[in-house]
């Protein structure tokens, strides 16, 4: 499991380092209360939730997708020395600090 993490972390952050979208890009369009902005926020959010949900962080199913907003905004606030790092990484630690999935035993 924690080999499937890693390799699944690697490639948050690999994909994301091609557009060089960081924790500080989501943060300013996160800051930015215009509709174009919210959506922006909201569709990243979702995508890589949405990619990450079962292995990297198991969110409840009526968690909505504001909350996970909300979730990341905090955290993008709460370590800012981090913010320089890939955002699809950022986003899916905060959630799987917020939801993290049980162990699956080997039996």
């Amino acid at each position: 499991m924690k080999k499937l993490i890693a390799i699944a972390l690697f490639t948050l952050s690999t994909a994301a380092s091609a557009n060089y979208y960081t924790g500080n890009d989501l943060l300013e369009h996160m800051n930015k209360r215009e509709s174009a902005n919210e959506m922006l926020v909201l569709g990243y959010v979702a995508g890589v939730s949405d990619f990450a949900r079962g292995d990297l962080h198991c969110a409840p199913l009526n968690v909505t997708l504001g909350q996970k907003r909300d979730v990341v905004h905090q955290r993008l606030l709460r370590d800012p020395s981090t913010r320089h790092r890939s955002a699809s990484l950022l986003v899916a630690l905060a959630l799987m600090e917020i939801w993290p999935c049980e162990k699956k035993s080997n039996l």
